[in-house]
Parts: structure tokens; sequence; C-alpha cells
């Protein structure tokens, strides 16, 4: 390289760094095969606020069933500690498709005909229905003026 003024620089040669691309081979061992996880399922929203007796509530699937993720189905329903206070909906996430709005699903509740305190503490729970474990946990006030007589 020249530069003005008559300095000049002489670069030393290329290094390996500069001309070796490295290559990767993965190979998946026989009879062993890949664990594929069920998608995840979010709730839309927040600071949800119950005031009727029935509720909607809007579940969006993460991402796109396919070879590593398998659809999932969720038992979904309120609860005041253990106990129940809504029916309990089941719902299968297995969609295939990428585009967000088509994997979104809507669960409507209705409330037992308890009385409810807003001060409690109330949450809206999703539970893998194969393993009953919890996926998700959202806290919902339930904030009823008028409580049904019927």
């Amino acid at each position: 390289f020249h530069f003005v003024g008559g300095a000049r620089f002489v670069h030393g040669g290329a290094m390996p760094q500069e001309i070796c691309v490295p290559v990767l081979t993965i190979k998946q061992v026989r009879g062993k095969e890949t664990k594929a996880k069920p998608v995840t399922v979010h709730v839309l929203g927040s600071q949800h606020r119950i005031t009727t007796g029935t509720c909607r509530f809007n579940l969006l699937q993460m991402e796109p069933v396919g070879e590593r993720l398998k659809p999932i189905t969720l038992k979904v329903g309120i609860y005041e500690g253990g106990e129940a206070v809504s029916n309990i909906q089941t719902v299968k996430f297995d969609s295939e498709t990428s585009n967000l709005e088509e994997r979104k699903k809507w669960v409507t509740l209705t409330l037992t005909g308890k009385s409810f305190d807003k001060k409690k503490n109330y949450r809206l729970v999703l539970t893998d229905a194969e393993s009953g474990i919890e996926q998700q946990s959202v806290e919902v006030i339930i904030d009823r003026a008028v409580q049904d007589d019927f």
C-alpha cells in the first residue's frame, strides 16, 4: 500500500483465519429420536378484570406446529386457590400456519354462582390436559357489581 509522503506498508501475507472457512457436519445417531416439545401458549392482554358472569380470553399459540413442535391440549379455567370458580374449557392448539392471527383462539368462561370479593386473588390457569402440568397462570380481578340470584 502506498501512502502520501513516501511511507509504505507491506502486508505480511494471508493468515489461515483469512482464507479458511470452517464446515460443520451434524449427524443424528441412528435409533435416537430428538424430543419434540409442545407449543407454548400465552394469554394476550394485561389487567384482566371480570365484571359479568361470562368472560372471554384471547389465547395465542406462539409457534406453529412442526417437526420439533407438537400440538398441545389445554384445560383453561379460573381458580381461587385450588378450587375452580368457573367452568373449565378444553382447547387444542394444533395450528401449522405461520400467520399469528390464525393461531389465536378465544375461550369463553362462565363464573359459578358464588359471591366474589374483588380483593381476593383469582387466577386464570392453563393446564396441560395430558400431564396435568400448569403451563401458565395469569392474575384476574373479579369485580361484579351485581351478583346473580338465579
